[in-house]
């Protein structure tokens, strides 16, 4: 098992999301990708990302706040506010994501202002901030995100782990589709958001097609990809229940 393996919302795949900009250069020590909107030119410096000893289902609110900290943003909601307007989606999901952690009704405008961004993380996220205060308005626009080309947009998957944080079952065919792509990073960013729906296993998401976990955490385990066997295993060992213990026992491949 190692150190680390992948890290929620932060994109370390070989082959960039769509829309996420340009693979990353080194500059001084630092990892900058470059970023251009339209005529702006931004750049993402990315932190050295030390191992973590937290349970998995804290990383990515750890990272998140580490990469805006690289990127001159302070540990607290008015900093994410401020970094909503950065010119880097990434940048600009990030911060929606940690906002959306704990809702605040004074960021109803923001993730309504988000709903229109280019970037289609930061608009799942917004729609799905909004849900979070009682507004679900905006859930069609995750739904449609949810319903992307898997192989095409990252987005999907995020949006689909969303849909699955409010109660919503549906969204679980575009996992099952992510989790047999043909691309690793395309299984890799899916399998990030799984734990949304154990506890919507058995339920239906599609004409008498129950969602079956157990079986998806087992397709997991013996992925040809290193990082999503060892993502799937810290989600089981976390979740620490008989089924993901004896899901562990039977289907790991790891040493």
């Amino acid at each position: 098992m190692p150190d680390e393996t992948a890290l929620p919302n932060q994109d370390e795949t070989p082959e960039p999301a769509a829309g996420n900009g340009t693979p990353p250069d080194e500059a001084n020590g630092e990892i900058v990708e470059t970023e251009t909107v339209g005529t702006i030119t931004s750049e993402v410096v990315f932190p050295d990302y030390e191992p973590l000893d937290l349970p998995y289902s804290q990383w990515e609110v750890h990272r998140s706040k580490e990469l805006l900290a690289a990127n001159g943003f302070g540990d607290a909601p008015a900093e994410w506010r401020r970094a909503a307007e950065h010119h880097s989606g990434l940048i600009r999901g990030t911060a929606i994501y940690l906002l959306t952690r704990q809702p605040d009704p004074q960021d109803e405008a923001l993730f309504r202002q988000e709903l229109e961004d280019i970037d289609e993380t930061a608009q799942a996220l917004a729609a799905f901030g909004l849900a979070r205060l009682g507004d679900t308005s905006a859930l069609l626009t995750l739904q449609r995100i949810a319903d992307l080309d898997v192989n095409a947009n990252l987005a999907a998957p995020r949006a689909a782990g969303l849909l699955a944080e409010l109660g919503d079952p549906t969204a679980f065919a575009t996992i099952a589709r992510a989790m047999t792509s043909g691309q690793g990073y395309v299984r890799l960013s899916a399998v990030q958001f799984v734990p949304p729906f154990v506890p919507l296993h058995g339920q239906s998401y599609g004409a008498e097609q129950p969602i079956d976990i157990w079986a998806l955490y087992c397709q997991a385990l013996e992925d040809p990809d290193f990082q999503v066997r060892a993502v799937a295993e810290l989600q089981l060992q976390e979740i620490n229940s008989a089924e993901a213990l004896q899901v562990l026992e039977d289907c790991s491949t790891l040493p």
